[in-house]
């Protein structure tokens, strides 16, 4: 999986809620001879990297990101 690294960024009115979207996998992704009934998770493995991060705003998110 590839690493996202996004550096000098701003979040501005950022709540929990919408920080990030990560949909459910489609059920017509199951491949039953690999799987079974499960479908595959590939958008849920994600790995973002955050470096000098600034948080702006009224609405900010509860728990802060750790920086690398």
């Amino acid at each position: 999986m590839p690493i996202q690294e996004l550096v000098n960024v701003i979040m501005e009115d950022v709540e929990d809620s919408t920080f990030a979207f990560m949909p459910d996998p489609s059920p017509g992704w199951a491949n039953p001879t690999d799987c079974g009934d499960f479908p595959c998770t590939g958008p849920w493995n994600t790995y973002v990297k955050f470096k000098n991060v600034e948080y702006k705003g009224d609405v900010q998110p509860t728990v802060r990101l750790p920086e690398f």
